[in-house]
């Protein structure tokens, strides 16, 4: 896209980016989009089961998605082996060996593939067993695409509810690999019960439980589960 540079005469004639302002700064960023898509809920059950549903659309998506992140992820591996860097130390590698753990632990290179088998275990078991719930799914794509330097985003069908599950759950995971934190399960448990997801499900239903009945609760995997007490069937969707 094209940005101009705001209007005035600013120190000496130069704007923001020291530039005249008569130069317009142009900047150029191709983005590389993948869609991973895994149910949790009764309904998901009721598809896996073959009763009112079908998962082949969701195994569809997650394959299509597997096949450009790979290729991405060639690309990305191409650009670390010409430039020799090591995430580790930040510099170029000792002897020009890309990944060779300059930085005294596991290698950019290395990491890259493991986070990448990961995810493609994941995503090719999740298709062969398309009747389960693999969670996996979800959680091993988003640990490559956050190495890849990407983002991502999570979203259910209301924004509120499952997805507070998930934006807590992913907090919780980075508190512990980034932070060390130690008890991840406590920590999302925490977020869940009075962080600002409450008052993101106040601001949509003037409630301030998580719209899960016994079923959709019962439904949930593990890690997705509220906290006792803040739940309820009652909340409008």
């Amino acid at each position: 896209g094209k940005t101009s540079p705001p209007a005035g005469g600013g120190d000496e004639g130069k704007n923001e980016w020291g530039l005249g302002n008569d130069v317009e700064v142009l900047a150029c960023c191709r983005l590389t989009a993948v869609l991973f898509t895994q149910g949790i809920n009764a309904q998901a059950t009721l598809a896996n089961a073959k009763m009112g549903g079908d998962a082949s659309i969701q195994t569809s998506i997650n394959r299509a998605s597997m096949q450009r992140l790979k290729d991405y992820t060639a690309s990305f591996r191409g650009s670390v082996c010409r430039t020799g860097v090591d995430r580790n130390s930040k510099s170029p590698n000792p002897g020009g060996t890309p990944g060779g753990g300059g930085g005294g632990g596991e290698g950019i290179l290395q990491k890259l593939d493991r986070l990448y088998n990961k995810a493609q275990g994941c995503v090719n078991e999740s298709c062969v067993n398309a009747n389960e719930k693999n969670v996996n799914v979800l959680l091993k794509t988003s640990d490559l695409c956050r190495f890849l330097n990407g983002t991502h985003g999570v979203l259910c069908k209301s924004g509120k509810d499952r997805t507070s599950m998930a934006v807590t759950l992913e907090q919780a995971r980075y508190l512990c690999s980034s932070h060390g934190v130690v008890s991840g399960k406590k920590s999302a448990e925490i977020m869940r019960r009075h962080g600002v997801r409450r008052h993101n499900v106040w601001a949509n239903t003037g409630q301030r439980n998580f719209a899960f009945n016994g079923i959709n609760y019962q439904s949930l995997p593990k890690c997705f589960k509220p906290p006792a007490g803040c739940f309820s069937g009652s909340v409008m969707t």
